[in-house]
């Protein structure tokens, strides 16, 4: 893990940070990290991404994104808030590791192809309940193994 482990702030740090970005007038809020939608699992608490989001969208920001998202971890929850809030923007990025499960086992991934497709496949059968929604999928097409 070369990232380190999943860090979430607390949801009245966040919150409290985009009250004052509302009074600056500002337009449109990002939620980022390398997989928002594991939001909260290290905090130990029943606040997960989907209520962060929906707290976010209840406030007076025109328009509301977020950004990674992992298949593993997206919820029905989920596409509920993005469905129920206007202000919350349609558009989904998936990062795609790769197709072969021989990469992926090399990579540390603990999922195949086969179990992505089917996670994707079911969620893109749910996203219809979004008007408009746009996906960006990241793919990964080489992979590089340093040797020690």
């Amino acid at each position: 893990y070369t990232r380190g482990k999943e860090r979430s702030r607390l949801k009245e740090d966040i919150l409290s940070e985009i009250d004052d970005l509302v009074q600056k007038d500002f337009k449109e809020i990002t939620l980022l990290g390398q997989n928002v939608n594991a939001y909260g699992k290290d905090l130990g608490v029943t606040f997960d991404f989907a209520d962060l989001l929906e707290s976010v969208a209840q406030k007076d920001i025109p328009r509301v994104r977020f950004m990674t998202s992992h298949p593993w971890d997206f919820t029905d929850k989920l596409i509920k808030v993005i469905a129920k809030y206007k202000n919350v923007m349609p558009f989904i990025h998936l990062p795609l590791q790769s197709g072969n499960n021989e990469i992926l086992k090399i990579m540390g991934r603990r999922y195949t192809k086969e179990i992505i497709n089917l996670k994707l496949a079911f969620h893109i059968l749910r996203y219809r309940q979004i008007s408009s929604l746009v996906f960006l999928m990241k793919l990964k097409v080489s992979f590089v193994k340093h040797l020690t």
